[in-house]
């Protein structure tokens, strides 16, 4: 991790948690980062990566041994003799949430974003219009793609926030479904 600071969001327990990881700011410390969880205030860790998956930890005169390896698409943490598995949340599949039924992620997802910075390149719809499941409602033009933008359920536009043409950052709303 080079120059900024990375936020990670996580569900343990049921509970959602913040970690603000930041690197090393002085050139002269190299393996210090400030690490924040939640509103906590920072604490300052060493990390050194040995062999065999091997993690040491250090905070002031503390030391914590742990392991860390990737198995089948998640990072496993053996930590004080519990395996703590992360894995990336992946976006819902527009076709099983779609048919999941009412009160289900297919039918709480009011707001569709930009899966990352572009520009609008087509907007087929418009406020009150009625779509169909897997309507095309507008399209992304980002890194020399183009990147469809597909009603996650029949419905009605509340509101097109954006007209083609306009550019738009990672995660800005581009449609508000009813």
């Amino acid at each position: 991790m080079i120059g900024e600071a990375r936020r990670i969001t996580y569900s343990y327990q049921g509970e959602e948690h913040s970690v603000t990881v930041r690197p090393p700011q002085d050139s002269t410390v190299a393996d210090v980062w400030s690490i924040q969880i939640n509103t906590q205030p920072a604490e300052y860790v060493s990390c050194i990566f040995g062999n065999d998956d091997l993690v040491l930890l250090r905070q002031g005169a503390r030391q914590l041994r742990t392991y860390v390896q990737h198995v089948e698409g998640e990072t496993q943490v053996f930590l004080h003799g519990q395996v703590y598995r992360l894995a990336r949340r992946q976006p819902p599949n527009v076709d099983t949430t779609a048919h999941a039924g009412i009160g289900t992620t297919a039918r709480s997802q009011k707001v569709l974003t930009a899966p990352m910075a572009g520009t609008i390149v087509k907007v087929q719809v418009h406020d009150g219009d009625s779509v169909q499941h897997r309507q095309l409602l507008a399209v992304l033009s980002a890194m020399k793609m183009e990147h469809s933008i597909i009603a996650p359920y029949e419905g009605k536009i509340r509101h097109v926030y954006n007209q083609e043409g306009d550019v738009v950052k990672g995660g800005a709303v581009i449609v508000e479904m009813e």
